[in-house]
């Protein structure tokens, strides 16, 4: 009896990998397929004269023309589609909702669907699974377009671990989105490299999304970016 139980446990074992070996090897083929569709597609408008470009995302092309943008997105069940007439787009990513704006901002997925509509006027790319968005003032939604933080800010920056750092009648604060404490500064400035910049009296620094100060420093050329 043992040897029998022993002989349907292998059977079983190996009908369960060869159905293994049939999907990858067909995952395998049909990628092979998809990725051949996309060259294909790239060189026939790069052929055209088309302005076009890879993106970080396999299946989504990037086409500049007249000024403005284009998304192409082509997905393997054969269906294509374009977003047309854009102004500004952002990290173009797998991972989290792609920034648009037309006359306002928006997010679409990685297969052009909207999926948190075009009504904002200001926003930022998704980090750590928030971003900031502007309806006559600032607030943050998640990735599904849940608000968070309600619009009541009138400036909003967003840090590492969703922390956050808003100003709000005239004052500075820091937040982990359910409780925030008072930072005593005059100004703030987001660099381009993410460091906030602040300003207090006559001197400036360089600030963390914790509230603590890294530098400071007396600088009057810097000290103008607040003027």
């Amino acid at each position: 009896m043992m040897v029998v139980r022993r002989k349907k446990g292998s059977k079983i074992k190996t009908y369960i990998l060869f159905i293994l070996i049939v999907v990858i090897g067909f995952t395998i083929i049909e990628n092979k397929k998809f990725q051949k569709r996309l060259n294909e597609i790239y060189l026939q408008n790069q052929l055209l004269g088309v302005n076009i470009k890879r993106t970080k995302v396999d299946n989504i092309f990037l086409i500049t023309e007249n000024g403005s943008y284009t998304l192409y997105f082509v997905t393997s069940n054969e269906k294509e589609k374009r977003i047309e007439g854009l102004k500004n787009i952002g990290e173009i990513s797998l991972s989290t909702p792609i920034l648009i704006q037309k006359d306002k901002y928006g997010y679409v997925d990685k297969y052009g669907e909207i999926i948190i509509p075009l009504e904002y006027e200001k926003a930022t790319n998704f980090k750590f699974g928030i971003a900031s968005v502007k309806k006559n003032k600032y607030g943050v939604i998640d990735e599904e377009g849940n608000v968070l933080l309600p619009f009541e800010y009138e400036e909003m920056y967003i840090g590492e671990k969703r922390k956050v750092i808003f100003k709000k009648d005239g004052k500075y604060y820091i937040s982990n989105l359910k409780s925030a404490k008072e930072i005593d500064v005059d100004k703030i400035l987001q660099l381009d490299c993410g460091k906030l910049l602040f300003k207090k009296d006559k001197e400036f620094g360089i600030i963390d999304f914790s509230g603590e100060i890294l530098k400071v420093n007396k600088n009057p050329y810097i000290l103008k970016k607040f003027e």
